[in-house]
């Protein structure tokens, strides 16, 4: 089973839009210290930037699609560690409340049909209209593996704010697909796929106040993740793996 781990300096900033999986496009920060510049960054620059040598961590603050697509790519020259605050498992935006799942606390009474019930947070399903040739390759590889589902003409509606229902127009050139039992089924499908050199840590609320601190020196970057108190590790470089406005409060008082 995988592991689930007031100075006046100016921060060297990276903001990057890493295509991941060939797949997905995400906005993160690659922090080491001094000099503030924007540029988009593929998986290859990537890792020619953390690949000093061998030896550099890298921490993966969140375990969403991105993140985890991210540290997939990285896998091949590092052992990232990824912190996810999933309390039951990863995938962020894709992630999914699975029938069985045990609530945070327990209720005196629960909605049996919703417990019993796979129920998808956010993401519920995948188009491929407009897509890039790369995302409908993969699509199709997780349509081969099982992993997705085409959902059958007429059977997505949209639920408007009055409680009107409408159906879902899909274009004549799209197909829709839905996660084989729950959206999680992808990032899941991604964890399944890591090495077990790579840590997957869960239910880790790093707090944008002071979850993340730079502990290096001018030449030396180093990043100390915290989480309730404790310290989870130092790492060579942080990539954020969230949306552009978590990503700036996390790295805000560092």
């Amino acid at each position: 089973m995988r592991r689930r781990h007031n100075s006046r300096m100016i921060t060297h900033r990276f903001i990057f839009t890493v295509s991941l999986l060939s797949v997905f496009s995400v906005d993160c920060l690659l922090h080491s210290p001094y000099v503030r510049q924007s540029k988009h960054h593929t998986i290859a620059s990537l890792r020619r930037m953390v690949s000093e040598d061998t030896t550099t961590t890298v921490a993966v603050i969140g375990g969403g699609i991105a993140g985890l697509s991210l540290a997939s790519h990285l896998t091949s020259e590092f052992s990232p560690t990824i912190f996810d605050t999933g309390r039951l498992r990863p995938g962020g935006r894709c992630s999914s409340r699975l029938a069985g799942d045990k609530p945070a606390q327990e209720m005196k009474s629960r909605n049996s049909i919703l417990s019993s019930t796979v129920i998808d947070h956010a993401a519920q399903l995948i188009t491929t209209k407009g897509i890039s040739p790369a995302f409908s390759k993969q699509v199709l590889n997780w349509e081969k593996k099982g992993i997705i589902k085409e959902m059958p003409p007429g059977s997505v509606a949209v639920i408007g704010k009055n409680g009107s229902i409408t159906n879902f127009d899909v274009p004549a050139d799209s197909r829709v697909f839905m996660g084989v039992g729950g959206i999680s089924a992808l990032p899941l499908a991604i964890v399944k796929d890591l090495p077990n050199t790579t840590s997957v840590c869960q239910d880790v609320w790093v707090s944008p106040s002071n979850g993340v601190r730079f502990t290096g020196k001018r030449h030396q970057p180093r990043w100390k993740v915290t989480a309730k108190g404790q310290t989870l590790g130092e790492f060579d470089r942080i990539i954020i793996a969230h949306n552009g406005k978590c990503a700036d409060r996390l790295m805000s008082r560092t």
